[in-house]
């Protein structure tokens, strides 16, 4: 039996939430299930979409992808988190891990990446 991740997109730009839902919808067993513009508009819809993983930049307007990240791993049966951002650097990661987040990928390896990083994430 084959079992399909639901994963939420959240990022500012469209561009990206094309190209990465693409590349995500083209993997087998992965199923893009939002693509959202802000951490606001993730949190009110994780009760409905009920993602698997959240994938989250870190830099947008609003609230940032590390408080959203920071947030949905208080709740109850949180999904899993992976964080974004074009920004390569240790206080990248070190920032992701600190909010609870599962995984960091910079933007720049996203797609060599992604994949291992939200089987990665899943439950023993």
């Amino acid at each position: 039996m084959t079992t399909t991740i639901r994963i939420m997109l959240v990022d500012d730009s469209r561009t990206f939430l094309d190209s990465a839902g693409a590349l995500l919808d083209a993997i087998p067993g992965f199923e893009v299930v939002a693509r959202l513009r802000s951490a606001e508009d993730a949190l009110a819809e994780l009760r409905f979409t009920r993602p698997d993983v959240v994938i989250l930049d870190i830099h947008m307007p609003g609230m940032s992808g590390l408080e959203a990240a920071r947030r949905i791993k208080t709740r109850p049966t949180p999904p899993r988190v992976i964080l974004t951002t074009i920004h390569d650097g240790s206080e990248y990661y070190r920032a992701a891990t600190a909010v609870g987040a599962d995984a960091f990928i910079a933007k720049s390896e996203f797609g060599a990446r992604i994949g291992a990083a939200v089987l990665a994430t899943e439950p023993d």
